[in-house]
């Protein structure tokens, strides 16, 4: 009978395990992720204005805070005629759907009676009506759709909230962080990063 070693290497299953893991974190975080992504590019847009705010002599907090204001302005301007013309479009489209259903049954009838075929609303409803419940439990699955989006759209909220917050902090540490990231990449390797970013950065 012979007996088959079995040589594991533990350095490597740990690697892959803790690879897995970072994975499903990263999934699993994603949205926070995202929300910190997306103060930071703001934040990154936001700073040459920041920059030269500064050279007019005002303070970098008081110029973040004016800059925010402005900013935080525009969108809530923007939102308010937005927001409300979109409602008013799906107002009228909800009144307006009776007239349009109305109209395509005509049209139907008219075409059934041109090419001489029996088509009326009893027939219609005689079609329907064995598939009630099929319809009824659509409708049930949309409506748990729209509480579904509705939890969403709190979460939404909640993350809009904490945007301006992270800008904020990162725009006024904003070139402190630069510095000690290009010093660390610079410390592990010898090629010129902080070159590199300001060549992308006037491209931009």
């Amino acid at each position: 009978m012979s007996i088959f070693k079995l040589d594991i290497n533990y350095k490597n299953l740990a690697i892959i395990a803790l690879a897995l893991f970072s994975l499903v974190l990263i999934y699993k975080i994603q949205e926070i992720i995202s929300v910190f992504a997306i103060s930071f590019f703001i934040a990154y847009l936001l700073d040459p204005i920041i920059d030269k705010l500064e050279s007019f002599k005002i303070p970098r907090t008081l110029g973040i805070v004016i800059l925010m204001v402005i900013t935080l302005s525009i969108a809530i301007v923007i939102s308010a005629y937005l927001l409300p013309l979109l409602y008013s479009e799906i107002e009228y489209l909800t009144k307006a759907a009776p007239e349009v259903i109305n109209s395509l049954m005509d049209m139907v009838e008219k075409l059934a009676t041109r090419f001489n075929t029996d088509v009326s609303m009893a027939n219609i409803k005689a079609q329907f009506a064995p598939k009630a419940g099929a319809i009824a439990k659509e409708l049930f699955s949309a409506l748990t759709g729209v509480l579904s989006s509705a939890s969403g759209a709190i979460g939404t909220v909640v993350n809009l909230a904490i945007i301006p917050i992270l800008v904020f902090y990162f725009l006024k540490d904003f070139d402190r962080m630069n510095e000690k990231l290009f010093k660390i990449m610079e410390n592990k390797s010898d090629t010129d990063y902080k070159r590199y970013f300001k060549d992308f950065d006037s491209i931009l």
